[in-house]
C-alpha cells in the first residue's frame, strides 16, 4: 500500500513537472546558444503545449545567409528522454551541390539510458541517415544508407568510406 503511494507521488511529481516547465524560455535559451555560434532561427510561430513545444516555419540562417527552412518542429523534454524532431526540411538551392535539397524528417534524440550519445536519424529522397554523436569523446558517426534510385552526384560522398552498400563517415568535433 506504501509502495504505490509513492510510486503515485512520483507520476504526479514527474507530470506536473513536464506540464508546467517552462519550454519557451527554454527554446530561447537554445536560439541565444546558437546565435553565438552565428546561427538565427526566424521562426513564424511558437506553441506551447503540456508536454511538447511547436515550432512552425522557421528559416535558418548562418552569419546572414540562407540555409534553409522547415515546416514543423516539436521539441519534447522529459528529462529521462528528450526528442527534437524537424519535417519539411527544405535547404537553399546554392546548397544542392553538397547535400539533397529535401528531407522528409530529422530526429534527435537524448536518453539516459545512454547518456554518453546524441542519437540522430533522418530520411528523404536519398535514403536514410543514423548518426550518433558521443557526448564525452565528441566524435560523430554517420551511417548512410542511399535509397535504391538517388542519384550519386552529390558532393559530400567523395567525403564518406564505402562498405557493404553503405557509406559511412567519422568526424571528431
Amino acid at each position: 500500500m506504501k509502495n504505490s503511494k509513492i510510486f503515485w507521488i512520483i507520476i504526479i511529481f514527474i507530470l506536473s513537472f513536464e506540464i508546467f516547465l517552462p519550454k519557451k524560455n527554454i527554446y530561447y535559451a537554445l536560439e541565444h546558444i546558437a546565435k553565438t555560434n552565428y546561427l538565427n532561427i526566424n521562426e513564424k510561430s511558437l506553441k506551447e503545449n503540456p508536454l511538447s513545444l511547436d515550432i512552425k516555419n522557421a528559416k535558418i540562417f548562418y552569419r546572414g545567409i540562407l540555409l534553409g527552412h522547415f515546416k514543423n518542429a516539436n521539441l519534447k523534454l522529459f528529462g529521462f528522454y528528450n526528442e527534437f524532431l524537424i519535417t519539411n526540411i527544405s535547404f537553399a538551392n546554392s546548397f544542392a551541390k553538397f547535400i539533397p535539397k529535401n528531407i522528409k524528417y530529422t530526429k534527435i534524440s537524448y536518453s539516459i539510458i545512454s547518456p554518453k550519445t546524441i542519437k540522430i536519424n533522418s530520411k528523404g529522397t536519398f535514403g536514410e541517415i543514423n548518426a550518433n554523436l558521443d557526448i564525452f569523446k565528441q566524435k560523430i558517426n554517420i551511417k548512410l544508407k542511399l535509397a535504391k534510385n538517388y542519384n550519386k552526384t552529390y558532393n559530400f560522398l567523395k567525403y564518406m568510406k564505402y562498405k557493404k552498400g553503405d557509406y559511412f563517415y567519422e568526424y571528431k568535433l
